[in-house]
Protein backbone atom coordinates (compact mmCIF):
# COMPACT_ATOMS: atom_id res chain seq x y z
CA UNK A 1 0.00 0.00 0.00
CA UNK A 2 1.33 3.76 -0.69
CA UNK A 3 0.49 6.51 1.08
CA UNK A 4 1.93 10.13 -0.39
CA UNK A 5 4.61 8.40 -2.06
CA UNK A 6 5.27 5.86 0.66
CA UNK A 7 5.47 2.55 1.06
CA UNK A 8 3.79 1.64 4.40
CA UNK A 9 5.39 -0.79 6.45
CA UNK A 10 4.70 -1.95 10.00
CA UNK A 11 6.32 0.09 12.17
CA UNK A 12 7.50 -2.43 13.98
CA UNK A 13 7.58 -6.17 14.18
CA UNK A 14 7.36 -8.66 17.44
CA UNK A 15 11.31 -9.00 17.89
CA UNK A 16 11.31 -5.50 17.76
CA UNK A 17 8.63 -4.65 20.20
CA UNK A 18 9.94 -7.28 22.84
CA UNK A 19 13.48 -5.62 22.42
CA UNK A 20 12.19 -1.66 23.38
CA UNK A 21 10.01 -3.23 25.99
CA UNK A 22 12.27 -5.00 27.61
CA UNK A 23 15.72 -2.41 27.07
CA UNK A 24 13.43 0.96 27.68
CA UNK A 25 12.83 0.09 31.56
CA UNK A 26 16.62 1.16 32.22
CA UNK A 27 16.61 4.28 29.86
CA UNK A 28 14.54 5.60 26.94
CA UNK A 29 17.48 5.63 24.89
CA UNK A 30 19.01 2.25 26.12
CA UNK A 31 16.75 -0.25 22.91
CA UNK A 32 18.82 2.20 20.63
CA UNK A 33 22.50 2.09 22.34
CA UNK A 34 22.08 -1.80 23.29
CA UNK A 35 20.81 -2.72 19.02
CA UNK A 36 23.89 -0.39 18.23
CA UNK A 37 26.46 -2.44 20.42
CA UNK A 38 25.32 -5.64 18.98
CA UNK A 39 25.19 -4.61 15.44
CA UNK A 40 21.15 -4.98 15.18
CA UNK A 41 21.71 -8.34 16.32
CA UNK A 42 18.45 -8.18 18.10
CA UNK A 43 18.25 -11.98 18.53
CA UNK A 44 21.45 -12.10 20.22
CA UNK A 45 20.82 -9.20 22.70
CA UNK A 46 17.47 -10.68 23.62
CA UNK A 47 19.48 -13.94 23.94
CA UNK A 48 22.09 -12.24 26.69
CA UNK A 49 20.86 -11.77 30.58
CA UNK A 50 20.92 -7.79 31.91
CA UNK A 51 24.12 -8.34 32.92
CA UNK A 52 26.19 -9.76 29.67
CA UNK A 53 24.08 -6.76 27.57
CA UNK A 54 25.23 -4.11 30.10
CA UNK A 55 29.19 -5.22 29.37
CA UNK A 56 28.49 -5.34 25.68
CA UNK A 57 26.97 -1.51 26.08
CA UNK A 58 29.99 -0.23 27.87
CA UNK A 59 32.64 -2.26 25.53
CA UNK A 60 30.98 -0.62 22.72
CA UNK A 61 30.71 2.87 24.28
CA UNK A 62 34.50 2.11 24.93
CA UNK A 63 35.25 1.28 21.69
CA UNK A 64 33.43 4.20 20.11
CA UNK A 65 35.49 6.77 21.95
CA UNK A 66 32.19 7.70 23.87
CA UNK A 67 32.11 8.10 27.71
CA UNK A 68 30.56 4.80 29.41
CA UNK A 69 27.31 5.53 30.52
CA UNK A 70 26.01 3.95 33.81
CA UNK A 71 22.46 3.73 32.29
CA UNK A 72 19.76 3.58 35.06
CA UNK A 73 16.28 5.13 35.00
CA UNK A 74 13.45 3.92 37.12
CA UNK A 75 14.07 0.53 36.87
CA UNK A 76 17.64 0.99 38.25
CA UNK A 77 20.90 -0.16 36.11
CA UNK A 78 20.75 -3.34 34.24
CA UNK A 79 21.75 -6.25 37.03
CA UNK A 80 24.58 -8.84 36.66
Amino acid sequence: MRAHGLERTPAVNESQRGHYERFRKVNIHYPRRVLQAYGGDLRRAMADNDGQVALMVAAWERQQGFLVRSWSGPAGPPSA
